[in-house]
């Protein structure tokens, strides 16, 4: 123990007696793991939020639709159809997604508008990092009805009237040559805690929308029996996969069309975002890899700068071993050193890798989760590549020729 504390504060003297030199040597290391640990960390912020913004716009969510066979044959999904996908086990509700251009016009100017068709679950599909403040939701009777009535976003009636205060408020919807007056019954507003999220900014849109009963667009002369597509929420209850594949039979089953062929087609939101989750990990992966780079330039900077110091000290090593110093405490001094660089170096880097990822999270709203695996991996690099770069420097050291060491000028 002794020993090791000796070849300890022998390497710290040596180091402190050049502080230039040292820190350049280091700098490779720092540079390395800085970059690493800054990889590592966005990376991993950047995966968790798009990875969590993916899974508040689709968790859950299939979306079922009309293939080329189906196109052909006329088979398109209707309102009954929704209603067997509806009844199904593991499903909160299927809508259409039926979207129109219009334009409306306040106290407050002209504006474009965007409508869009569905059931109650239509919100959850179009703003599902959303909520209703004020007032109340579509309803099964409304849709049944073809009522004239809308939800919209709190930022969308703020921008028309200059208030939210607008729960029972007509409005005059046109699209085509046709103006219809449709009742304001709902607000949504982003979900606490959602304000700086990339949904949020997805969601920001510069026309405003009104979400209405889909029946209700017969009024305007669309067709409200036959659909392309429409979206399946499920609950929770059951994989979405299970119900995907339970759905895409029932459609297949009802309109009495074979599976194998393309009259039905079906998305599961969860796969797709399994993929990318997948190509982003071997995405940073291979970000990873390319920093690495620099760790082994810091390595080869560290084996550069012993070997100097084994040239500058030969005399010193001749001495030593003159007076009984054996070729192991030779070499573990000198590894000792090295490895004491790597380390300084490591932790410098360890600790200027955290605090960028910090400020670029901050800068990007995403929140930094540290790992310790991380920073435990990092500190284990820093002190191998000072072992494994400083091994032939130290062995050279180690198995110099004491006269010959002596003779050294």
């Amino acid at each position: 123990m002794g020993e090791i504390a000796e070849y300890l504060t022998m390497a710290f003297e040596n180091i402190r007696h050049n502080k230039g030199r040292s820190f350049l040597t280091m700098l490779g290391i720092i540079i390395g793991i800085a970059s690493v640990i800054t990889i590592t960390m966005v990376g991993n912020a950047f995966s968790r939020t798009v990875s969590d913004t993916l899974e508040n716009i689709g968790g859950g969510q299939i979306f079922l639709y009309v293939g080329d066979d189906g196109a052909a044959a006329d088979e398109w999904i209707t309102p009954d159809d929704m209603s067997a996908l509806g009844a199904s086990d593991g499903v909160e509700g299927v809508t259409p997604f039926y979207s129109v251009g219009g334009s409306t016009e306040t106290g407050k100017g002209n504006f474009s508008l965007t409508i869009s068709g569905g059931t109650p679950i239509l919100d959850k599909i179009q703003y599902s990092n959303m909520e209703i403040v004020k007032g109340r939701n579509i309803s099964d009777t409304d849709v049944e009805n073809g009522s004239r009535i809308c939800v919209m976003k709190r930022t969308d009636v703020q921008k028309m009237f200059g208030t939210d205060d607008v729960i029972g408020m007509s409005v005059p919807v046109t699209s085509g040559d046709v103006t219809l007056t449709y009742k304001i019954i709902g607000l949504l507003d982003t979900a606490k805690g959602e304000e700086d999220s990339l949904l949020s900014l997805m969601n920001s849109e510069e026309d405003v929308g009104v979400i209405v009963p889909y029946p209700s667009l017969a009024d305007w002369g669309y067709d409200t029996e036959s659909f392309t597509g429409a979206y399946v929420l499920c609950d929770g209850s059951v994989e979405s996969g299970k119900v995907a594949e339970a759905a895409l039979k029932l459609l297949n089953r009802r309109h009495q069309v074979p599976q194998k062929d393309n009259y039905f087609l079906v998305q599961n939101f969860t796969d797709t975002f399994d993929q990318m989750n997948s190509l982003m990990g071997t995405v940073t992966m291979f970000v990873m890899l390319v920093a690495a780079i620099s760790l082994v330039v810091g390595g080869i900077g560290v084996m550069n700068i012993m070997l100097v110091s084994v040239t500058e000290r030969t005399r010193e090593i001749g001495i030593r071993k003159s007076i009984g110093a054996t070729t192991a405490s030779i070499t573990m001094q000198f590894l000792a050193e090295s490895a004491i660089i790597a380390v300084m170096g490591g932790g410098i880097g360890i600790l200027a890798g955290t605090i960028l990822s910090a400020i670029i999270c901050a800068a990007i709203h995403m929140k930094l989760v540290i790992f310790p695996v991380v920073m435990l991996s990092a500190a284990g690099v820093s002190m191998g590549i000072g072992m494994f770069f400083g091994i032939y420097p130290a062995r050279k050291a180690a198995h110099l020729s004491p006269i010959e060491c002596l003779r050294h000028e």
